[in-house]
């Protein structure tokens, strides 16, 4: 290693993280899903918790609430594309990202950061909360909208 990346390593060897006050957990595992004895002898996965991907994945930009901030992320609360009936542009939002506003910041793609599932669960959880009260929808249908996207872009 050259010795800029050596003292690099000893920099970061260095720093301590934040006592966070209250807190007897010195180590926080990541949350990964995991399938119980239960799930396998049906066949069923475990749902995908769309709150908690929510608030992982969307909730910096869009807020908890889902009001977003006021000239740099649309709210969700009450939008229209999150409310329409047929889901195919918000999926595509979600999947391709979205740049067409000056208004607001880009959009980032998230096609190769979740799965089916876990858009799904994000999108009904979106579209079921703040007063929005659209339909439900599958991964079946965020499939279809990922394969038609693929052959758009190619």
């Amino acid at each position: 290693a050259t010795e800029k990346a050596l003292e690099l390593g000893a920099y970061l060897q260095s720093l301590k993280q934040a006592d966070l006050e209250g807190s007897p957990v010195k180590f926080i595992p990541s949350k990964k899903l995991k399938v119980g004895e239960g799930e396998r002898a049906t066949g069923e996965m475990p749902k995908i918790d769309g709150a908690a991907l929510y608030a992982n994945t969307c909730a910096s930009c869009h807020q908890a609430n889902g009001q977003g901030l006021k000239g740099a992320f649309p709210p969700l609360a009450g939008s229209n594309i999150v409310n329409d009936k047929d889901p195919e542009l918000m999926l595509q939002i979600i999947l391709m990202g979205y740049d067409a506003r000056p208004e607001y910041a880009v959009m980032p793609a998230f096609a190769d950061q979740l799965s089916d599932e876990e858009i799904a669960a994000i999108a009904n959880h979106e579209r079921s909360k703040w007063g929005n009260k659209a339909s439900e929808i599958t991964a079946e249908q965020v499939q279809k909208i990922r394969e038609s996207v693929k052959v758009i872009n190619q």
